[in-house]
C-alpha cells in the first residue's frame, strides 16, 4: 500500500529513489516510502520531533526535537524560540509542563532530566539537570514521565533500568524505583495520584519456550523478526511504590 501511495502520488515518485521531504503536491515522504498528507497546519525543523506537551492555559506547545526545544505559538503555530539542550540529545519520548506552567521537563539520553524554566516573555531557560541512574547506577535512558497536582514529584519511565522512578523535583533526587516490565515507555497518573499505570514497550519478561533476544542487557521475548512478542501495562499503587527502597 505504502508502494502504491508513492506511485499514485506523480509521476516525480515513479523514479527507484524518492528524496524525503515535500513532495509537489503539498505531500511529505517519510523514510519509510510512505506520503503524508497532514489534514492541518505543518512546521518544518531541521531536528527530528520526538514528543510534544501542551501548556496548561493551552496557548503554548512544547517539543521535544532531538537537539532542541520548540517553544511554538499554539494560535500562529510560529516557532518563538528554539532552545538547544544544555548537555545531551533528547531520548525518544517525554515531556511534560507543570501545572502552574512555569517549567518544562524533558527526559534526555543518558540519565538526565532537563529543567526549562519558563519566563515572563514565553521563552526558556534551561535550569538543572537532574540525575536519573538506574538500578546498581547503571545508565537508565530515562522517557515519559508524569507529574504530580502539585508539581513537586515526577514519576519517570527508566527504559534501561526496566523501572518507574519516583523524583523529587524540589530536592533533585530519586527517592524509589519500583520494576515494571521490559523497556516501560510511558506512565500516565491518576487525577487523585494514587495510580500508575506504566507502558512497557518490551512487554513481560520471557518465559521457558520463548525465542529470546537481548536490549540493553535485559532478555526480551521477541519474534521472528527479533520484535517484542508482547506489549503490557504495568497498575502500580503509587502509595507503596513510593514507600518501596530503590
Amino acid at each position: 500500500m505504502a508502494a502504491a501511495g508513492v506511485m499514485a502520488a506523480g509521476a516525480w515518485a515513479a523514479a527507484d529513489r524518492v528524496a524525503v521531504g515535500p513532495t509537489p503536491d503539498g505531500g511529505m515522504v517519510v523514510p519509510t516510502r510512505q506520503v503524508l498528507h497532514p489534514a492541518g497546519r505543518s512546521v518544518s525543523s531541521g531536528w527530528r520531533a520526538l514528543d510534544l506537551a501542551l501548556s496548561p492555559d493551552r496557548r503554548t506547545v512544547y517539543v521535544k526535537m532531538e537537539w532542541a526545544l520548540l517553544v511554538m505559538d499554539a494560535a500562529t503555530w510560529k516557532v518563538r524560540q528554539e532552545a538547544g539542550y544544555p548537555e545531551e540529545g533528547a531520548s525518544t519520548h517525554g515531556i511534560a509542563v507543570s501545572p502552574d506552567g512555569g517549567t518544562v521537563w524533558v527526559t534526555m539520553t543518558g540519565n538526565k532530566l532537563g529543567e526549562a524554566l519558563v519566563g515572563k516573555d514565553g521563552k526558556v531557560t534551561w535550569g538543572r539537570s537532574l540525575d536519573l541512574p538506574g538500578t546498581k547506577g547503571a545508565a537508565s535512558h530515562p522517557c515519559g514521565l508524569a507529574l504530580s497536582a502539585d508539581g513537586r514529584t515526577a514519576w519517570v519511565c527508566l527504559s534501561m533500568a526496566n523501572t518507574l522512578a519516583t523524583v523529587d523535583l524540589v530536592a533533585g533526587v530519586v527517592r524509589t524505583q519500583v520494576p515494571v516490565g521490559v523497556a516501560p515507555t510511558d506512565v500516565v497518573v491518576s487525577a487523585d495520584g494514587q495510580t500508575a499505570w506504566v507502558a512497557n514497550a518490551g512487554g513481560r519478561p520471557p518465559r521457558t519456550g520463548d525465542r529470546i533476544a537481548k536490549s540493553a542487557g535485559t532478555d526480551v521475548a521477541v519474534d521472528v523478526r527479533g520484535v517484542p512478542a508482547t506489549g503490557t501495562v504495568t497498575t502500580l499503587n503509587l502509595t507503596r511504590a513510593m514507600a518501596s527502597p530503590d
